[in-house]
């Protein structure tokens, strides 16, 4: 039996081969990290230089994508440096850590409730940062970096400002619908 001659379209050399599987191999890779990267969290891991179990505990807890009222409250007054390659290290402080209107809130009490608005309490909260007024940064999604809490992405937003502070603010939103 006689082979047919194939169109040009259809040859598959060795070249064409390698090129499209190393390209189905990126994109896999690709696919594998988008959850990370959509989260803000990285892979890479910073070793634990001494800070104790409550960093690593609270590293962790970043890690996992588990950013909570509780995780900031002990930060208070503390600094989150921001990294990034287009601008010099600024510093932002931890100023406030405050609740989001609710409905849960409006309704009536009783044990159920208390546990709800509690539980949305954790989960849903706006911090706002200051930093100098000298060093304002524009809204972005930034990588920040404390000393016991690692590094982790957070969308800040210029919230205003006065003669010496600029504030900013990123809101944690993850209340569920009654």
């Amino acid at each position: 039996m006689k082979d047919l001659p194939q169109p040009e379209s259809q040859k598959l050399s060795r070249r064409r081969f390698i090129g499209t599987g190393t390209l189905a191999a990126i994109s896999a890779g690709a696919v594998l990290s988008l959850p990370e990267v959509v989260m803000g969290q990285s892979r890479e891991r910073e070793p634990n230089r001494g800070a104790g179990r409550r960093a690593a505990a609270e590293q962790r807890r970043v890690r996992n994508f588990e950013l909570t009222r509780s995780s900031f409250t002990p930060y208070r007054g503390n600094s989150f440096r921001v990294v990034s390659e287009a601008v010099a290290p600024v510093f932002l402080t931890l100023n406030e850590i405050n609740d989001l209107p609710s409905p849960r809130l409006q309704t009536t009490s009783g044990p159920e409730n208390e546990s709800a608005v509690a539980e949305e309490k954790e989960l849903s909260f706006a911090l706002v940062f200051r930093s100098f007024r000298h060093t304002p940064l524009r809204q972005q999604t930034c990588q920040l970096d404390h000393p016991l809490m690692g590094k982790f992405a957070l969308l800040i937003v210029p919230v205003g400002g006065d003669e010496a502070w600029c504030y900013y603010e990123a809101v944690f939103n993850r209340s569920l619908p009654r």
